[in-house]
């Protein structure tokens, strides 16, 4: 979702709104409280849409993902400031009461994780050091 190369991810919300436009919106509110950032907006693929399943009839909005892109502090594992969580949490507790957030995620550092490459020779894993080298 992001261009470029070594652009990964930080953490991600998964709401359940009835247009973009309104995930647009939540998104909006949400850098509003965490600073300066790139973020990818985009539905998320249902069963009914690839016809593995019939859409429930009870169900009039979409799941939209707002991804977040990781900056220097969030690779760092510098985490947002007091204020900042006590904004997050309520804008989670006003999206919560409105039927609107199912999940809010935040990823550790990718230099805390692990990145294999699955081919037909197998799967290779990669260190951290090797991951920030390529």
């Amino acid at each position: 979702p992001f261009s470029g190369e070594h652009e990964l991810p930080a953490g991600f919300t998964i709401l359940r709104v009835g247009s973009i436009d309104e995930a647009v919106d939540w998104a909006a509110r949400q850098a509003d409280i965490l600073g300066d950032g790139e973020v990818d907006i985009r539905p998320v693929t249902e069963p009914w849409d690839i016809g593995a399943a019939p859409a429930p009839p009870e169900i009039k909005t979409r799941r939209y993902m707002i991804l977040r892109k990781a900056t220097a502090e969030s690779e760092a594992g510098t985490a947002p400031s007091p204020a900042q969580r006590s904004r997050l949490s309520r804008l989670i507790e006003e999206a919560t009461r409105a039927g609107t957030h199912l999940s809010t995620e935040t990823m550790k550092p990718s230099a805390r994780g692990r990145r294999y490459s699955n081919s037909r020779g197998g799967i290779t894993f990669f260190s951290p050091r090797e991951v920030a080298a390529r």
